[in-house]
């Protein structure tokens, strides 16, 4: 579990102000070391942050002079009214031309995937561009704890497959596009379904965290109510009174039912409450070579397009037609010719 000081934390908020400064058209001078800093920003941005002037001090002093850049006062609430005015949520860029080199697709083909019972035979290589979306996700997790962080899924819009686009954002060769942002709810659905996958990994700690404090609670629980069963089975010390057998089940009855019911209590309690809201997209045109294959099985054939990235320089995976799930190893079915990855086909072989 990560432990943040009251420095860390500060560092944080200071980086993050200094950022959004930034980003929406302002000058920012603050020292790591100081405890103040200035501010030259845009007089909408100014006024929007709560500030009657372009120029301000920064102070990471609760209730200090200018912008008080801490959790203890309304900087937090400024800064996401500031970022929904000034920071469009929604971009679309385009990579330039990269340079790329004709090359023996069969055999780049023939090298990266597995045919498992038909044969390829690749038809043409056609150079140009492929959309891709990069969609950065807020992910909440609520039980009787709270876990949050924002997890980033690019996703190919043609393939409907997630790719690892590294720092293209980053890139200084990256510029502005006016192409309309195309399969929007297509690509959200994909990155969402990878950000719940992701989510079950990075979580781990505050679910075993969960589940140990359960199973404590679920202890001391019956440990109580077993006192309270046994108590209910012995005689009264003051009056001395022997209990009947149906008395005794009764007790034990009521004591189960008690039991069964604060049971059922402390699982809603730790029950978890899942949210993905999304925050941010980002539309990349990248060079790429689509490369149709045709597959054939027995009689039967089909086509399909792989695409081979410019910027990763390497063939991206095909897609299941089973559990929609990448892969580069298939089987085909007889007469559709539907590719079925590895694990598919173990579980459900093809015709």
């Amino acid at each position: 579990m990560a432990v943040y000081s009251q420095n860390s934390v500060q560092d944080d908020l200071r980086e993050f102000a200094v950022d959004l400064l930034s980003e929406t058209g302002g000058m920012v001078e603050w020292q790591d070391d100081q405890s103040q800093g200035s501010a030259l920003v845009p007089i909408e941005v100014g006024q929007c942050l709560g500030q009657n002037s372009e120029s301000f001090v920064l102070s990471n002093e609760a209730g200090g002079a200018g912008l008080s850049v801490s959790l203890g006062g309304q900087f937090l609430d400024l800064a996401v009214r500031t970022l929904e005015h000034f920071v469009p949520m929604r971009g679309a860029f385009a990579m330039p031309e990269l340079n790329i080199k004709k090359s023996d697709f069969q055999q780049i083909v023939d090298a990266a995937f597995g045919w498992q019972n038909a044969r390829a035979r690749v038809k043409q290589g056609i150079v140009g561009h492929t959309t891709y979306h990069t969609w950065w996700l807020n992910v909440v997790l609520h039980s009787e704890d709270t876990w949050e962080t924002v997890i980033a899924v690019s996703v190919n819009s043609s393939s409907l497959l997630p790719t690892e686009l590294g720092s293209v954002l980053d890139s200084m060769d990256l510029q502005s596009s006016k192409t309309p942002i195309v399969h929007e709810p297509e690509t959200l659905h994909v990155a969402g379904m990878i950000a719940q996958r992701q989510t079950i990994k990075l979580a781990r700690s505050f679910f075993d965290r969960a589940d140990q404090r359960l199973n404590r609670d679920r202890k001391r629980l019956k440990d109580y109510y077993a006192a309270m069963q046994r108590e209910a089975t012995t005689t009264n010390r003051r009056t001395k009174v022997v209990p009947s057998d149906e008395e005794i089940q009764d007790r034990k009855r009521v004591v189960g039912l008690e039991l069964k019911r604060k049971l059922v209590e402390l699982d809603d309690r730790f029950a978890v409450e899942a949210s993905i809201k999304p925050l941010a997209l980002a539309q990349v045109e990248i060079p790429t070579v689509v490369i149709e294959v045709e597959i054939q099985r027995k009689s039967a054939m089909r086509v399909y397009r792989l695409y081979w990235n410019a910027l990763r320089k390497s063939l991206e995976p095909l897609k299941c037609s089973r559990c929609a799930e990448g892969s580069f190893n298939f089987w085909f079915t007889n007469d559709t010719v539907d590719a079925v990855c590895n694990s598919c086909h173990s579980s459900k072989p093809a015709e």
